[in-house]
């Protein structure tokens, strides 16, 4: 999954007073759990200073999403100013094996409370959301519009078993640019705060 044309999507307000969500899918594929992460999202922001958004899932034959994860970035890459989170599907609930055909990425608001006393966990919780060893602790405002580049899945995606060779189905990629923009009505916006660099040129 990503953004053409080296653009971004700009979830929600600087003032943390509106949440937008953004949903992306494989067309139909798969991405099943494996060991470790499965999923990375990388968010472009300035060093030092990440932008909170948390994932939900789709289980595979499911139509409700789960609630709404929110981690630490693990990293930040200087070259592409780009923080790193990782997401493991088991946090969902999932199984070894179990699949998910799409997710959701919403920006935090500043209201948002989550379920771990370390500052990150499932949103519903009572604790304050931190930037972990990324940031500076706590988010102030003008931290809660997550400009979001990428969701990177790290194993091939599947085709579904009951699906035949007939359909229209993409073939099997970590790295996936299958995003319906205009059916969930979110603009792509160039990088306000800086320039933006290489964005093909991701390592974790």
């Amino acid at each position: 999954m990503g953004i053409s044309g080296n653009k971004l999507v700009e979830l929600g307000n600087s003032t943390g007073t509106a949440r937008s969500i953004l949903q992306l899918d494989w067309g139909g594929a798969l991405l099943r759990n494996r060991a470790g992460n499965d999923l990375v999202v990388y968010e472009s922001g300035n060093a030092g200073a990440p932008e909170a958004f948390a994932l939900a899932v789709r289980r595979q034959g499911q139509t409700d999403f789960t609630n709404f994860l929110y981690r630490f970035s693990t990293s930040y890459n200087a070259d592409t100013d780009l923080f790193a989170t990782g997401f493991d599907l088991s946090d969902f609930g999932l199984g070894e094996g179990d699949a998910i055909d799409a997710i959701q990425i919403a920006n935090l608001i500043g209201t948002d409370r989550v379920t771990g006393a370390d500052g990150q966990g499932f949103l519903g919780g009572q604790f304050a959301p931190t930037t972990g060893q990324q940031g500076g602790g706590a988010y102030s405002s003008g931290r809660f519009d997550a400009d979001i580049a990428y969701a990177v899945g790290l194993h091939d995606v599947v085709r579904p078993v009951s699906q035949t060779p007939a359909q229209s189905v993409p073939e099997p990629t970590s790295i996936l640019g299958l995003l319906a923009f205009a059916g969930i009505g979110v603009n792509s916006v160039r990088k306000r705060k800086q320039q933006q660099k290489a964005l093909d040129a991701i390592n974790l």
